[in-house]
């Protein structure tokens, strides 16, 4: 990342601004999962008694103690509420919660990223779906079950 920042620095030099590499914050992919990751392995390896003079990949503390990616867990669990919700009836107050929109006008700049928008991008990303195919996959908890585990299979190849 610090090599990044310092091309970025020399690449902006040639354009006339100026960028103070020592002030400029370093930018991560997803920070919030990055840090997930790094509290998960603290607790396996605080578990596993491994110690900092022990050399040992935070893969292989894993396959330890069969536990899977922390990201892949979420994303199964977030992905099966979301098949829960979808077959609840209607009127359900969740339901409703999920697909909730405020009225009036919305403040300037960017909309905020909402879980349905999050869920909404990654079902049109990954799966090619709508919201209304998915409602439908949904009522059939077989075929549920078998898209998030395909879902999460996708997220384990990228883990």
């Amino acid at each position: 990342m610090k090599r990044k920042t310092e091309q970025l620095n020399n690449s902006s030099g040639k354009i006339g601004l100026k960028i103070s590499t020592k002030k400029t914050k370093q930018m991560g992919i997803n920070p919030t999962s990055q840090m997930t990751r790094v509290f998960v392995h603290k607790c396996l390896r605080i578990i596993l008694r491994i110690r900092w003079p022990m050399k040992i990949s935070n893969k292989s503390v894993r396959e330890k103690r069969n536990q899977e990616d922390i990201m892949v867990e979420l994303a199964n669990r977030r992905w099966s509420w979301i098949g829960h919700v979808l077959r609840k009836p209607q009127n359900d107050i969740t339901r409703e919660a999920l697909f909730w929109t405020p009225e009036g006008r919305r403040r300037r700049g960017r909309p905020r990223l909402t879980c349905r928008r999050s869920v909404e991008a990654e079902l049109k990303g990954r799966l090619g779906l709508t919201w209304g195919e998915a409602s439908r996959i949904a009522q059939d908890r077989k075929r549920w079950g078998d898209l998030v585990g395909a879902l999460c299979a996708t997220w384990r190849k990228e883990a």
